[in-house]
């Protein structure tokens, strides 16, 4: 794996769009240090100077677990570390009685157990999360709610054998992502997992997962949030059975 530089700006995928997060430093109890950047992109960026800064949120996130096969992010470039005022970096963490942690770029972690006026104004950082919650909360900044467990991996390539594939499709990405905020209302697909991907016309939608018995209910549930949302219900695939 190679090593890993503050200002490393990493590439992940979100419900068939791409999003952005700057590797700040790593803590020896809290993990690495992310600033995710929130604008969600069609397409790749081909250039990651480019890369809107703003809005963006920081948080702990490992970035060597994620960077494990199969890589749930993929390095893209390297940018400075700086805000939009082109400032140092710099946050803190802690609860509301105390005591609190001010992290700055290049600098060594600092406790402190009474806040200046400064350090008071500070962004604060999300807690530590996993992959799904970081995306939950990327998504959370768009306006966009769906289960955290529809946002896990891994995704459709990887079926156990007793998983249920379902098939969407839809021609507006906005009307799948709503679709699958809906579908994770049902009780017994509240903990699917969804792929979403763009092919050449249209955006197709799989949910996985298992369900324990068939529910006829449950078929006409879906076919009824995809027609709500312009979108096809295209059945599903049995569990492989050894």
């Amino acid at each position: 794996m190679p090593r890993i530089k503050p200002g490393d700006i990493f590439e992940t995928s979100v419900l068939g769009s791409f999003a952005y997060l700057q590797f700040v430093k790593s803590h020896e109890d809290f993990g690495d240090l992310v600033r995710v950047f929130t604008t969600l992109h069609e397409e790749r960026m081909a250039d990651v100077e480019n890369i809107p800064r703003d809005p963006s949120f920081r948080v702990f996130y490992s970035v060597r677990r994620a960077l494990k096969p199969p890589p749930l992010i993929k390095p893209t470039g390297n940018v400075a570390l700086r805000d939009k005022d082109r400032q140092p970096l710099i946050m803190r963490t802690g609860g509301a009685e105390g005591p609190w942690q001010i992290h700055e770029e290049c600098r060594p972690t600092r406790t402190v157990h009474s806040l200046s006026e400064a350090d008071a104004n500070l962004p604060r950082s999300f807690p530590i999360v996993s992959h799904s919650w970081l995306l939950h909360y990327i998504l959370k900044a768009n306006g966009i709610s769906v289960p955290t467990s529809a946002l896990s991996v891994p995704t459709a390539t990887k079926v156990a054998n007793d998983e249920i594939m379902f098939f969407f499709y839809f021609d507006e990405q906005s009307d799948a992502i709503a679709a699958i905020a809906h579908l994770g209302t049902i009780d017994i697909l509240r903990k699917f997992r969804a792929e979403l991907v763009r092919d050449t016309s249209r955006w197709s939608l799989t949910l996985i997962g298992k369900m324990p018995g068939f529910d006829e209910s449950v078929m006409s549930s879906m076919e009824s949030v995809a027609a709500k949302f312009d979108g096809v219900f295209d059945g599903f695939e049995e569990p492989i059975m050894r």
